[in-house]
């Protein structure tokens, strides 16, 4: 007997984890975003708090001048 229809449910695209069946991969940085965002607010306060050093020891400078 010759088949003349076959059923196949085939998902969305949207709807599988991924085409070729591989989710994630050793090494992959899923999370580089968020790290980025934090390392910048570090970096910021790392600025901002070296910024107030320099400026507490140049007005101690300019007292020991006078």
């Amino acid at each position: 007997m010759k088949r003349t229809r076959e059923t196949i449910f085939y998902q969305h695209p949207d709807e599988r984890p991924n085409i070729s069946g591989c989710t994630f991969f050793d090494g992959e940085d899923l999370t580089e975003e968020q790290r980025k965002k934090k390392q910048q607010a570090q970096q910021r306060e790392w600025l901002m708090q070296q910024m107030e050093e320099k400026k507490q020891k140049q007005a101690l400078d300019q007292r020991k001048d006078k």
